[in-house]
């Protein structure tokens, strides 16, 4: 075909649609009007009244128990695996990683006061404080348990700070949601950047009804980013099951107790690492998640276990 028919072709196509600029000026305009749209009818005036909704909406869930696809990019490795992981507030943490036979490669615990982690491949067992060092020899993530523990939670790891030391803003991209942006600056040089959402059914409604979802924290220290990790997938949890087994009751033990009452709070379902130093990447998918199981007395401790080299871990 020849180059004159192309073009003349591709005229009489042009022709054949009416109102071309119209057409796209229309589509701009519903494309503007949806970036509107997703503006809230009420705003949290402080980082403090936003926060404050999240622990609120969530006051009902003391413990979280789940099961997620693991994987982590970093060092030249790419690793896949399983882990089960099992996090109580305030700071309490246990997360076993295993095989696709069921063989549990490594466990890391921390019950507050005490840390200890187990590595198959190593045929070692480290303990110690539960210090942000330890648990990162395990994650890859400077993040201490207890952040770690809110993050399972939907909850924000917030640093310490005083008053006037936060800000917010609602940040309204050209398209999509917006978002609130929160600042909280502590007084060791240290700085938090929290993204919180509200949920899509709930832009219309006044604040003390509106739903807020955790999307994004990031903390520097000084100059330095020391980690961030992106939330995604939030959606209702169920409580535990919590049932006596039929040896139990024969034995006339008491019945198990769930570490909290009944709760239907959002979780979320993704959570992404990133440290900016390394490059290391951390994510879990969650793919079943409970809350308030009941916790045994020994969960988030560790025994030393047989063939392993045992040693004290006390870095800062």
């Amino acid at each position: 075909m020849s180059s004159k028919a192309v073009s003349s072709n591709s005229m009489s196509f042009r022709s054949r649609v009416p109102g071309r600029s119209s057409i796209g000026g229309v589509a701009l305009a519903a494309l503007l009007g949806v970036g509107c749209h997703a503006q809230p009818s009420a705003r949290f005036p402080t980082v403090d009244s936003a926060i404050a909704r999240l622990r609120t909406q969530a006051h009902c869930s003391r413990a979280v128990q789940g099961e997620a696809s693991l994987s982590f990019v970093g060092d030249g490795r790419r690793l896949n695996g399983r882990v089960l992981f099992l996090a109580a507030a305030p700071d309490r943490l246990r997360l076993d990683v295993y095989s696709p036979f069921g063989v549990t490669l490594s466990t890391l615990t921390s019950d507050g006061q005490r840390f200890g982690l187990y590595n198959l491949e190593e045929k070692s067992f480290l303990m110690g404080p539960p210090t942000t060092c330890n648990v990162e020899r395990f994650t890859q993530v400077p993040a201490p348990p207890s952040a770690l523990v809110e993050l399972f939670r939907g909850q924000p790891p917030v640093l310490k700070h005083d008053a006037g030391q936060t800000e917010i803003r609602y940040s309204q991209p050209l398209f999509g949601r917006g978002y609130y942006q929160l600042e909280v600056r502590s007084n060791a040089d240290s700085t938090q950047l929290l993204r919180i959402g509200v949920h899509p059914d709930d832009f219309d409604l006044p604040l003390e009804k509106q739903r807020l979802r955790l999307l994004r924290v990031e903390v520097t220290q000084g100059s330095e980013s020391l980690y961030q990790v992106d939330l995604s997938g939030h959606a209702v949890a169920k409580s535990a099951v919590v049932e006596q087994s039929a040896e139990e009751k024969a034995l006339g033990l008491p019945p198990p107790v769930p570490s909290g009452p009944d709760c239907d709070a959002e979780l979320p379902r993704n959570m992404r690492f990133f440290v900016p130093t390394s490059g290391h990447e951390l994510a879990f998918k969650t793919e079943e998640v409970w809350h308030n199981p009941v916790l045994g007395s020994a969960v988030f401790e560790q025994e030393i276990p047989a063939g392993v080299t045992a040693s004290e871990s006390v870095c800062r």
